[in-house]
């Protein structure tokens, strides 16, 4: 049965301090312990912290990082919008956004984020990586057509990195291929439309505003990552998968587990002859 069924109330030690502390000192609970965990973050900790802390100061202490995506098409009825969800973002602890092109950057930097360029920027060479600084990215994700040779070979002033895993998009479409006559039904995001050789494309909608198609062969690189040892950081892009796929597509990479089923490497590996 429960305590309360003879008259008793059972307390952890957390609630036990806070009643003393409030008893004693007249201090409200103003603490929290907070668990941070999950294979995504690198020092999974308990922290003590007070009650309203950003969630991206929590992933800073455990050695992870918190950014905004920001959408690749804005159209400029769109700009104002966007830069006020920024400002509310920023307000509430964000600090860093993932900008793709050149107007997204200007919209961070006007809200006072920090930026890092993401592969929409199309960074493939050395006099991109220091364009792309002066324009205020602290960091940069290279266009995933940048074969692997030539990324050995840039010099760059700020650290770049690549996409390790996605399925990587083939077109961004402004009309939703997957929607109806009847318009967009009941779809949550994520559909799919089928070739004449029966392959599945997924379609990614970002905000009922534009479509991304995909490519169905994820790119992966899990058994290949010592060989971008001269990159600064990898970016895993999860986009139509599960969280348990999320989880395993992590693992695999942290073990460098070969893949398994149909994928592909992009261009990293291929050069104009």
């Amino acid at each position: 049965g429960l305590p309360s069924n003879i008259g008793c109330a059972v307390f952890n030690i957390n609630t036990t301090c806070a009643i003393f502390r409030a008893i004693t000192e007249g201090m409200p609970v103003v603490r929290k312990v907070v668990t941070v965990s999950g294979s995504g973050i690198i020092e999974p900790k308990n922290i003590e912290c007070p009650i309203g802390t950003p969630v991206s100061c929590l992933l800073e202490a455990c050695g992870g990082r918190l950014m905004a995506e920001l959408p690749l098409f804005c159209p400029p009825q769109q700009e104002e919008s966007v830069a006020k969800t920024l400002l509310t973002l920023k307000r509430q602890g964000l600090r860093e956004t993932l900008c793709g092109n050149l107007g997204s950057i200007q919209l961070a930097r006007q809200a006072g984020l920090a930026v890092c360029g993401d592969y929409g920027l199309n960074l493939m060479n050395s006099a991109a990586l220091k364009q792309a600084a002066v324009l205020g990215c602290r960091e940069a994700i290279l266009s995933f057509e940048c074969d692997r040779a030539a990324a050995r070979a840039l010099q760059s002033p700020i650290p770049f990195g690549i996409l390790a895993y996605g399925h990587l998009p083939l077109m961004l479409l402004r009309n939703c291929p997957g929607k109806t006559a009847a318009g967009c039904g009941d779809c949550r995001g994520v559909s799919h439309i089928t070739d004449r050789r029966g392959e599945d494309f997924p379609l990614q909608c970002h905000g009922r505003q534009y479509t991304h198609l995909l490519n169905p062969r994820p790119l992966f690189l899990s058994d290949r990552l010592p060989e971008w040892d001269f990159c600064h950081f990898l970016t895993l892009r999860f986009t139509v998968e599960s969280p348990r796929e999320c989880d395993e597509i992590l693992k695999m990479h942290q073990t460098g587990t070969v893949p398994a089923g149909p994928y592909t490497r992009g261009l990293y590996y291929r050069s104009l002859k």
